[in-house]
């Protein structure tokens, strides 16, 4: 897993960070307004990893009435996207009129979504959404992803069918998963959470990396045009705005007996890394009014 990037200034990373923003999405400003002065109305969905963002992605997607619109990430480089898919440099928008459009951001920090909104005449018309989930199951999550993919990658290898686009993505697994196990063969739980430090290069995990302060997230939860979710709210939330909900991707390993000793024996480390969260994840179970929302 990648290990943190140096420390840098506020302000320094603020620059760099719009500075990302005007070289990857600023040539397409003239194509956002006019999308968004066609559609019937407008909204950013900021995928949170581990949140349940990827159901809530599918059901938009496939629901006639709205427009899903894929925004390039600006953490890495852009890869090809799939020709059934929608994004900002392809998107046409007369196929905007009349339908709901949804501009979906992957794992980005929520300063992204607010320089969308800038970009329009009236910033209020675009809304914002996303879904949260406290950090420490958002941890336990993204390990028993993980050592699925890396099942699934075992079971390619000996001769399983996987889809050609996958193979390499499978093969990466099976790679990097050589450094999360002991000389027995057993899963490290301790040396995987030891080397997380980001979810990706450059990709924010943690709500403390997603928001720029605890302030900023208490005064994103406190405007109208935000709406917020926990990951248990999802298909009602979804339900509310017409769409149907749809199968979670959802990892069955967590009582494999080595995941569940490979968890056991990392568990003062996850409880550290979800500390970073904390005051985060307060604000977020205040805002809820539900207590039950904290592990």
């Amino acid at each position: 897993m990648p290990t943190p990037p140096l420390l840098v200034s506020r302000p320094l990373r603020h620059r760099r960070r719009r500075r990302r923003y005007e070289t990857l999405w600023g040539p397409h400003r003239e194509r956002i307004r006019a999308v968004v002065a066609a559609a019937a109305g407008a909204e950013c969905f900021l995928h949170l990893a581990k949140t349940g963002g990827s159901s809530a992605t599918t059901a938009i997607e496939q629901d006639p009435g709205h427009v899903l619109i894929l925004m390039p990430r600006s953490y890495r480089t852009p890869g090809p996207l799939a020709a059934s898919r929608i994004n900002l440099a392809t998107v046409d928008p007369d196929r905007c009129v009349g339908r709901r459009v949804v501009f979906k951001f992957g794992h980005e920090e929520f300063a992204a979504t607010e320089w969308l909104r800038r970009q329009v005449d009236d910033p209020r018309a675009v809304r914002t959404l996303f879904f949260v989930r406290p950090a420490r199951r958002r941890l336990v999550s993204a390990f028993t992803d993980y050592w699925a993919r890396v099942a699934e990658a075992e079971s390619v290898e000996r001769g399983a069918p996987a889809e050609p686009h996958r193979r390499p993505v499978l093969a990466g697994y099976l790679e990097d998963a050589k450094h999360y196990r002991a000389t027995d063969g057993t899963i490290d739980g301790i040396a995987w959470f030891t080397s997380f430090g980001r979810y990706g290069p450059g990709m924010p995990f943690f709500l403390g990396e997603t928001f720029d302060s605890p302030r900023a997230l208490r005064a994103a939860l406190d405007r109208d045009d935000v709406t917020v979710g926990s990951t248990d709210t999802v298909d009602a939330i979804l339900h509310e705005r017409g769409l149907e909900a749809v199968r979670r991707r959802v990892s069955h390993n967590r009582d494999d007996p080595a995941i569940r000793a490979a968890l056991d024996a990392a568990s003062g480390l996850i409880d550290d890394l979800a500390r970073r969260d904390a005051p985060y994840d307060r604000i977020i179970a205040d805002h809820l009014g539900d207590p039950a929302f904290l592990p």
